[in-house]
């Protein structure tokens, strides 16, 4: 019984904490493809930009814009499912 609202509790601080970390987890992906060279969107994106090619950073700087985005509002909603007392205002 106490162990249900123990974890509804902490599991709002969990979550604040854990998706800027999954997030930093996959952009810092492109550091560690570079350096031990393995091929990846990270490679592909550190050497559009050493040779100037705008379209090539603009995509995956988009498609990492859009991940970012995308986590943050999977985070929102499962602040909502997880305390009911988070919810949008009809007034």
């Amino acid at each position: 019984m106490v162990l249900k609202h123990v974890v509804r509790n902490t599991l709002i601080s969990v979550i604040t904490v854990l998706a800027p970390l999954m997030i930093d987890l996959i952009a810092g992906s492109m550091v560690v493809e570079k350096a031990f060279a393995i091929p990846g969107l990270g490679t592909t994106y550190i050497s559009a930009i050493q040779a100037n090619d705008y379209n090539v950073v603009l995509g995956i700087t988009f498609f990492y814009a859009i991940l970012f985005i995308g986590i943050m509002l999977f985070v929102d909603i499962l602040y909502g499912i997880i305390d009911p007392r988070v919810r949008l205002d009809k007034g």
